[in-house]
Parts: structure tokens; sequence; C-alpha cells
């Protein structure tokens, strides 16, 4: 039977393949043989008639699927079918779109010149494409994104874009699926006038503004058309929320009081304007103008002229032209009114303008002799710069009022025989020539500008070439050379090349530099002792400014004690012309003298040939290396003579001077001590200092050392390592000796706070104990020197104390800011001890501490797991001890503590190695009430599946209120176990796509609840469990499971017992079925929240052994028919073999 089953299909598939075959044959042969009868009828109306008959042109295409078929133009099928639907009206209903947008959201402010914009948009896929990406085009062509783009929802997405729909998102997920996306953009805002608008493209959804926030205070709506809410946001800002349609929106706002100002059209502007110079009093100009409207059309504008240019009334094609002069004066830029004869898109328009020199008014000409008399007693100099006043002339115009931006070139063609000294500000600068004014006059430049902010005037002289030199020497002085920096500014006019030549006998040239913006070219050689310099500028350029930097060494002998002669010659340069007469003028040069701060300069006044000392000179402006010492400045009196410094030199050795105060705080256990050695560095940095400290202290826990900042109250901890004595040396028995890395050379004045404490013996009530306190000093040689040594006792405690050292003695009276109320010694001499005597002269009071609040917060993360503690507690000490858990886990450098929302320097605390310290919540004991946060990273690489979890506690305290836990872990995470010494405090809620548990009290509400300021919030996707109890919890441990071990885990104990009780008739009997259920009873009863979760996690199971039995009653359903059909065939055998 199954052999004929097979046959019969064969042989129709065969049929099938051969009738498709035959069908493709006469479908291909069809066109050939229809084009051949249209060349045959072609030809036949051509031989019968004159006229012949316009044959439509056959072309055979291939429609989306390759398929060949006869088309009459060049489109294709559908394209063509398109077309002829359009034509009778036969055309479908547009289909929906693949894509939905149900809202979008903007909330953002206004920082700088840019809108910063967090857009949220919601959408849902209606329709999936063939490929399975679909196409959401979301636009913003004005924005730039400031963030990755965060995407909420199934399947896969990336952001594309393109030049016509801006941002294209790309999807690909199921249909009916919900999608989020969150976005972060800049956009660029306007200023027009006095208002101030951004326009953006978004979606074409149901948009809203949730707040926009201006730095206007009560600012008013521009013209938008919509209902917007505003209110105070502070002082000195303005919040806005509206509604509006989706699609562009162009938003502006005012300050309140301009709502009436009529709106004004705002145009865009490009401008080409060429300028011929042919003289003083021959000037013209013409610029091409191009007028865009902004959001409008054009109908008229203002164009404000150069000042001192008048308009040539000339014709303009479409447009009315009228002069509206600001008033009667001369030298006032015209204003001159174009207005279009009908409105456009875009307006050019060419404007041609003469030059019209200024009269000269009476007060200028002067009186008689009174007006010579000034002119004679006017410096030259004055006499030119006035001049040039008088002489220049401002090109910069042609501006069109209201004009958001404008841009264009400005075109300046002199005639030979002229030079124009060009002055620009703002935003214009210097262009390439364009070809027709390359081979002009040297003069002739191009400029480019960017905006209305820039002008640009000139000064036409008659051309001439000159060279102006100012040199500047700056000399370093150093150990064993002297660095000579030449510093030579050159102001030149008039093209050519120039020679210039110095003397730097004696001296090791290496390194000649020009400085300059223009293209001007140096060639630098040594003849012998003289240094030539060829200096070629360019043929464009007619004024100009450069610097040469000439870079030489000189050696510097000293003998053994550090003592030597200095003479440094100056090496004025002289310039000669190469190609071209030129005037030189060489003005006096500044001569600065740089000693290292470890070399003491002293001149020899009456061996200075040509020097002065100059006190007026501006050498605090240059660039010269920092030194403590103030430079030497001097001025060459006579630039014709040879000018050369001399004087002696000497060496000093590095010195240090230190001042040692310590503040030693005695407890009723220990004794804490505040080091601060201030240094005094002279002469020569210092990277390393040494410190000689007691043995027990050599260790890092133990004692910190802070460089103290003298600008920020955050101190630098110093990292420190034990030096190893070298052979020969001996160290004071119990001492060590340590170096201190300062992380940088330092010199002049640096404070090092050196913190550690020491352990006291037990001090009985109205009895004395003698204890002797180690202190760190300074390692002394011959270049450190102790200059005072001083401490300063405090105590919390009723103590009598006195010193039994004779080292130390009483001080006079305390300095100022040392602490009030202590106990000043100071010492004879650099000793390291201090000896006191202690009696304890009553009772302390008894400590009565109370923790009313605590709550704890644990957030675990992938990368780690950090935790916030915060207690209220009532006390009436000054000083607490806190012991924070997990101590050696604890990333000390991330541990952050405050009292009352003060943050506590870390420097100040002396941490054993169990965790605790102490902490002083007051200056002296009072009852009062303290708030306490902690924050505190512990090292984890993983997230642990068993997780320890402790209160950080203050010894000696009672609990009398509630405490809260709060714990965050990543949504792969759950919690199954409940602490045994905690109740729960969560509710069971829909979480996406199964329930879940959330804590009924958020950060936000415990940090009220306890009085402390709010932080940054939780991530959102989180899972947070809150857990509490009366009193404290104590150290305790919960369990943690990953979401797919949770799952693989129950769905398969599910799966394992489904698959038993459908196979092994053991587990099909009711006893089975009854303990089974017994369990599963017992556990729903006894752990709810447990098994919740359980049956979420066996959903998976469950449907395997549905899946698993579905299969078994098919496969058992198929065995009797192949039973059956094998029977038959058994038979027939039979009966064949009997006939035979």
């Amino acid at each position: 039977m199954l052999c004929r089953v097979i046959c019969f299909g064969l042989l129709v598939i065969t049929l099938v393949l051969t009738s498709w075959q035959t069908s493709w044959s006469q479908n291909a042969a069809q066109p050939a043989a229809q084009t051949e009868d249209a060349t045959e009828s072609d030809d036949s109306n051509s031989a019968d008639s004159p006229i012949r008959k316009a044959q439509t042109e056959i072309y055979l295409l291939r429609d989306k699927d390759g398929n060949l078929v006869k088309v009459a133009t060049n489109l294709t099928l559908e394209e063509y079918l398109r077309l002829y639907g359009e034509r009778n009206n036969l055309a479908q209903p547009d289909a929906p779109p693949a894509f939905a947008f149900d809202q979008v959201n903007y909330q953002g402010q206004i920082k700088g010149r840019h809108a910063e914009l967090d857009i949220t948009i919601r959408g849902r896929v209606v329709g999936a494409s063939a490929d399975g990406w679909i196409r959401v085009p979301i636009g913003l062509k004005r924005c730039v994104l400031s963030d990755i783009v965060k995407h909420q929802g199934e399947g896969d997405f990336f952001l594309t874009w393109e030049e016509n729909d801006g941002h294209v998102c790309w999807i690909n997920a199921k249909e009916q699926s919900q999608h989020q996306f969150e976005m972060k953009v800049l956009t660029p805002i306007q200023t027009l006038s006095r208002a101030t608008q951004f326009t953006i493209d978004g979606p074409r959804a149901r948009s809203r503004f949730d707040q926009l926030t201006v730095s206007m205070p009560n600012a008013v709506v521009v013209n938008s058309g919509l209902r917007v809410a505003a209110q105070p946001a502070g002082e000195n800002a303005t919040r806005f929320s509206f509604d509006f349609a989706g699609g562009e929106l162009q938003f502006g706002w005012q300050p309140k009081g301009s709502e009436s100002a009529e709106p004004v059209t705002r145009f865009e502007t490009k401008t080409q304007t060429r300028i011929e110079i042919h003289g003083p009093e021959q000037i013209t100009a013409r610029c091409d103008i191009t007028v865009t409207g902004l959001g409008d059309q054009v109908r008229s504008f203002v164009i404000r002229l150069p000042t001192n240019f008048e308009v040539v009334n000339t014709p303009l094609r479409g447009f009315r032209m009228s002069v509206e002069a600001d008033d009667e004066q001369t030298g006032v830029g015209q204003r001159v009114l174009v207005v279009s004869n009908q409105p456009v898109e875009e307006a050019n328009v060419r404007l041609e303008a003469r030059y019209r020199k200024p009269p000269v008014d009476s007060e200028d000409k002067g009186s008689g002799d009174n007006s010579s008399t000034s002119v004679d007693n006017m410096d030259v100099v004055d006499m030119t710069a006035v001049e040039r006043l008088r002489s220049a002339i401002d090109f910069g115009g042609f501006q069109v009022e209201e004009s958001v931006r404008q841009n264009g070139t400005i075109d300046f063609v002199v005639d030979d025989g002229w030079t124009v000294a060009w002055e620009t500000r703002g935003d214009i600068r210097r262009g390439t020539l364009p070809p027709d004014l390359i081979d002009g006059s040297d003069s002739s430049a191009r400029f480019e500008l960017f905006s209305n902010a820039n002008s640009i005037s000139g000064t036409l002289e008659p051309q001439s070439t000159e060279l102006r030199i100012r040199p500047r020497f700056v000399y370093q002085v150093r150990q064993n050379e002297v660095l000579l920096e030449s510093q030579l500014v050159c102001q030149y006019q008039g093209a050519g090349r120039r020679m210039l030549k110095a003397d730097y006998a004696g001296w090791s040239v290496d390194q000649v530099i020009l400085e300059s913006d223009e293209l001007v070219t140096l060639d630098d050689q040594i003849n012998g002792d003289e240094l030539q310099l060829a200096i070629q500028t360019p043929q464009a350029l007619t004024r100009g400014q450069f610097t040469i930097r000439i870079r030489s060494r000189l050696p510097l002998q000293l003998d053994e004690s550090g003592v030597g002669l200095l003479d440094l010659p100056c090496p004025i340069p002289t310039a000669i012309s190469g190609q071209i007469q030129t005037g030189i003028q060489v003005q006096p040069s500044n001569v600065v003298l740089l000693p290292d701060d470890n070399i003491e300069v002293v001149p020899d006044p009456t061996a200075l040939g040509g020097l002065v000392r100059d006190g007026s000179s501006d050498y605090q402006q240059w660039e010269l290396p920092e030194r403590d010492q103030q430079p030497l400045v001097y001025l060459v009196s006579d630039v014709g003579t040879a000018s050369r410094f001399l004087g002696a030199v000497k060496l000093n050795s590095r010195q240090m001077l230190v001042v040692s105060k310590a503040t030693i705080s005695l407890q009723e256990r220990e004794a804490q001590f505040r080091h601060r050695l201030e240094y005094n560095i002279a002469y020569a940095p210092i990277r390393h200092l040494t410190l000689d400290i007691p043995e027990v202290l050599a260790d890092p826990k133990k004692l910190q050392v802070y460089m103290v900042a003298a600008d920020t109250d955050q101190n630098r901890l110093l990292p420190w390592n034990q030096v190893v004595l070298a052979d020969g040396e001996t160290a004071p028995t119990g001492r060590t000796r340590i170096e201190v890395d300062l992380l940088a050379d330092q010199t002049g004045n640096l404070d090092l706070l050196v913190q550690y404490g020491e352990q006291l013996p037990l001090i009985q009530t109205d009895a004395t104990s003698d204890v002797n306190l180690e202190m760190v000093l300074p390692a002394l040689n011959d270049e450190t020197t102790l200059v005072s040594h001083q401490l300063t006792l405090l105590t919390t405690l009723d103590f009598d104390v006195e010193s039994t050292d004779a080292n130390w003695q009483p001080g006079a009276a305390q300095e100022e800011g040392e602490a009030v109320g202590g106990t000043l010694l100071v010492a004879n001499s650099d000793t390291g001890n201090v000896g006191l005597s202690l009696k304890l002269r009553k009772d302390i009071q008894s400590s009565n501490s109370t923790i009313h609040r605590m709550w704890l917060q644990t957030v675990i993360t992938e990368q780690g797991r950090r935790e916030r503690a915060a207690i209220e507690l009532h006390t009436n000490d000054s000083i607490i001890r806190v012991l924070i858990p997990h101590w050696n886990r604890v990333d000390q450098e991330g541990l952050i503590v405050s009292i009352d929302g003060q943050r506590v320097p870390l420097g100040q605390q002396n941490i054993d190695a169990n965790g605790e310290f102490s902490l002083r919540v007051s200056a002296e004991p009072r009852d009062a009430t303290y708030l306490l946060e902690f924050w505190y990273p512990l090292d984890s690489d993983t997230v642990e599946s068993q997780l320890q979890v402790e209160f950080p506690s203050i010894p000696g305290t009672s609990f009398s209120g509630r405490c809260y836990w709060q714990l965050v872990t990543p949504t792969s995470y759950h919690v199954y176990s409940t602490p045994e010494t905690m109740i729960s405090e969560q509710s069971w809620r829909w979480k996406g796509w199964y329930f879940g548990r959330d804590s009924t009290l958020g950060q936000a509400s415990l940090e009220r609840w306890i009085g402390v300021d709010s932080q940054l919030a939780l991530p959102g996707h989180t899972n947070r469990y809150l857990f509490s109890s009366i009193g404290s919890a104590g150290a305790f441990s919960i369990s943690l499971m990953s979401r797919s071990t949770l799952l693989f885990i129950v769905s398969g104990v599910v799966l394992v017992i489904g698959l038993c009780m459908m196979y092994l008739p053991l587990f099909k009997h009711p006893a089975s079925l009854m303990v089974v259920g017994t369990a599963l009873l017992a556990v729903g009863l006894f752990r709810p929240e447990l098994s919740i979760l359980f049956i979420q996690s066996g959903i998976l199971g469950v449907t395997l052994v549905i899946l698993s039995r579905v299969v078994h009653g098919w496969v058992r359903d198929s065995q009797p028919m192949i039973a059956a059909g094998m029977g038959v065939a058994a038979r027939a055998d039979s009966r064949i073999e009997d006939a035979s």
C-alpha cells in the first residue's frame, strides 16, 4: 500500500512539471512573434500611404519577481498598474502603517545657545514587513543626539540618519508589540530681537511638552497659537508646559512686556561685495544680495550701507528702492528700503554705491597760531596715529536688518601704488583670492564674513616698505648653563626679501622658530659667530607682523664652592635690504634675567654695558617659567652699542625649615594625634620627604600622611614606604624612618598633616598614671632644620595633665588657630617623646545613648555591592564608637560618613582592623539627637547567592525603635527566603509578564521617614525588597537565585514529576497523588510567597508535560494503524504461498 502511494505521488509531480515547462516556452515565444508581426505591419503601412502611424515602442521588462513582461514605456509593471489605477480611480485605499505612534513626550531646559531635550516616544507595531524590519521615521533633523538611544520592548532595533527624514529607527519585532524610545538631543536656539525660539520636527503624533525651563523670569510665549501653561521656576527662570499636534514645532518666548510687538519677518542673507579702490576719493562698491524669508515671503527689507557710502540710484527689476537716512549728518551709513512688487520666496538685488569723503569740521582745522602750536608739540608717532584714525575707511556694511544669518564675501581691488592696512573684528576672516584677483595688485584681498557681528576698516596709504624690530631677551640661569630665548617681534610693510643678522659668539644655537599667521617664509644659517636670517614676505600682503624665536645655550663654569662669573652679551640684530630699499628701525630691547631658585645672581652695576633697570616693563604678561624669586629686568639704553650683563653667580644648596605643631586628643583609652609639619623649602624643589616615626606605626592603616590643601577642605592622602637604612646608619631604639612621596616636585611653603593614634593604659579614678607618648618628627640633616616644636593637649574627660619630661615646658599662651582650652607645651630640643602624668579626678558621667530609627539599603549590581546606612541616635556623649561590618571587604577609599548632612573628612578617622573608629558628634558632651549616614562599597565581582547582612552598630547603645532593610537586586535575581529576624514589607503586583513583589515603601519614603537628605533615585529596572523589625535585627543571611536557575530547577522538577505520573504506574496511584498534593498545600500554607514564585517558575515544566502528553497520545494512536497494515500484508503473502 505504501509503495502505491509513493508511485502515485511521483506521477503527479511529473505531470505538473511538464505542463509548467510547456506554458513557459509558449510565453517566451509569444513576445517575439508579436514583435515580428508589428514590424511587418509597419512595413505595409509605409508602402501603402505616405502617412505612417507612430507605433508604440514595446519593451520587455522584468517585474519584482524577475518575470519578463511586455510594457509600452520605460516603466515596470507595478508602476504602470499604479498609474492606470490612479487615472481610472481604481486605486485601493492606503494600507495602515507598519508602526503607529501613540504619544511623544518632551521635557528639557535651555542652556547657553542650545536646548537640551529628553524625548520619550511610545508606539506599537501594527503590521510586519516582508523581511521583518520596519522603517520608522522619527525626524528631528535639526537635533543632535547627546547620548545613546534607550529602547524598551521586545525585538531588535538600530538607528540611522537619512538626509530627507532625519533620524530613522529600524525595528524587528512581533505585531502588536509595544515599544518605547528615550532620546537625549541638543537643538540650537535663535535670538531674534528680544525673542528667543527653537524649532524641532518630531513624529506626527499626540505630543506634549511636560516641562520646558527657560532662564528668563516672567517669560511669555511669542505667537505660538498653543495653550501654554507658564509658571515660575525659581527666581530667574520660567517653566512652560503645553500640548501640540506633533510634527514641526516652532516655539519662542520673550520677556514680559514685549507681547504687543508686531511680528517681524526674519531673513537669511548672502552677499557678494566687490569694492574697487583707485584712490582716497575714488572708491566704488557693488553688492549682490540674496534675501530669503524664514517662515514667510519677502515683501520688503532694509539694507544698511557702509559709513560714508551713498547708493547709486540704478533701476531694480521687480523692486522699488528708496533711501531712508537716519539723520542729516554726514559720515553716517544710509538705510536703503527695498520693496518687492509682489511677495517672493527669495529676493535677488544688486546695489551700487560710491564713497563720499566726509568734510573736515571747523574744529579740526584749528585757528591761527594755537593750532600750529599744538601740532608742533605733538609727537610724530601720535600724529601718525591721529592721521590714520582720520583716514580709516569703514567698509563693513551692506547688512540686511532683521537678518538672522548673513554670510558672504568682500573682494577688494586696489590699484598699484596704494597699500591698505586692514583692521577686522568679529566673525570675519581673510580668505583666498579668487582667480580674477591673483594677478592684480599686491594689496588686493578677499574677506569672508559669517554673521552681522563683524567690522572691517582700512587705512589707505601710498605704498612704501619698512621693517620694525623689537627684540626681547630672556636669560634662564641654571646650574651648568644659561639658556637664552631671543624674541624678535617684527612689523613690516611692503613685500620683499629682508636679511637679519645677529652676533651669537660663544652660544650654541639650538632652534630658530617662525611664528606667523601670514605666508611668511624664513631661512636661517650660521656663518661663523653670526646668525643670518632671510625673510620673504608674500606678494599678496602689504602689512603684517611675525615673531622669530631663537633658542640658544651657553655653558656656565662654577668653582668647587659654587661661585662663578656671569658675562652675558645681548645679540641685538641688524637688518639690511635684500631686494628692495627698506627703512630699518630697531626699537629698544627688553632684557630679563631669570635665575633658578637655587641660583643667586649679583649684578655688577659698574660693568653693565648699555643696560639700565626697567621698572615699567610688561614682562608679567610674557610666558615665563615660574620662579620663587623675582627676575631682573633691564632695558637697552642705546641700540647702536654693544650691551652685556656682568655679575657674580652663586649656587645655593636646598634648605628646609620645619615648624612642628602637634595636637593630642586624650580619650578614655587612647590618644589621637593630629601632627602638622609646616615646611619652607628654599633654593631647590624636592619630591620625597623623610620622617622619623615610632616603629609600631610602620603600617599604612595606623599612620596616614596628608598634604594640606590651601584652597580646598579636601586634604590629599600621600603614599609612603619604609626606608632601608644604609650600611653603618642606625636609627634610635624603637623608631624607624619612612619616605613620603609628594607626587610632584614641591618648593616654597608646604604643610603636611600626620594622623595616628596610641593606646593608653587603664586610668583609675583619683589615681595618677604616667604615660610616655612617642611622636613623629622630620628627619633632621644638613638640609633640614627644626625651627619650632610644640604640642597642644586636649581631653574630653576630667583629667589633670602635667608634663614629666624636662624637654617640654608650658607655653606662654595659646596661639591663633590652636584649640582653645588645651594645654600648650613647647619643646626645647628635637625630642620625639613626651612624658605625661594623668589623673582622673572624678567618675565619668555614664553614657546614655539610644538608637531610635535605623535604615540599611543594600544595592547589588553585576559589578558589585554597595550599602547605605542611616541611624537616628540620641546621646549625651560628644564622641561615639562606630563599627562598620564586613570591614575586610569594604573599599576604604569609598567610605563616606556624614553627621546631620555634613560630611566628615575621612582623614580625621583612625579606623582599626575590625572597622571600629571614634566619631566626634559635638564639641562637648550634650544631650542631643543626631542623624548619622554611612556609604561604603563592598568588594564583590559577582552577585552572591548567599548574602550576609549586618547593620552598622554603635557599641554601648540600646535600640528602642524600628529598623528597615531595603534590598535592591537586578531584575534577573529573586529572593526566595525571608530573614528569620525580620518581617516582609512587600506587596504582589504585575511586573510586565510575571507576578512579582515590590516594597511598600520606596527610597524617597524611607528618606523622609528617617529624616535624611534625598539622594539619586534607584535604577528603574530592578527588584526591590523591604523587610522590617522592632529593635535590632542582628546579623543574618538571605538567599538569592537567578531567574534562569530558578526556572530550570522548578520547571525541571515539575517535568520529572509529570513524566513519572505518565509512565510509572506507581505515581498514578491515588496515594502518590495525595502525597504530592499534600506537599504542595503545605508549601502554600507555610510559605505563600515562595509558592507563588515556584508556581510561576513551573509554568514551563507544566507546558512541557502537556506537550509530552499530546505527543505520547499521537504516537500511541498511530501504532494500531501501522500494526493493521502489517497484518494485511502478512495475510496476502500467505495466500500467495498457498496458491503456489
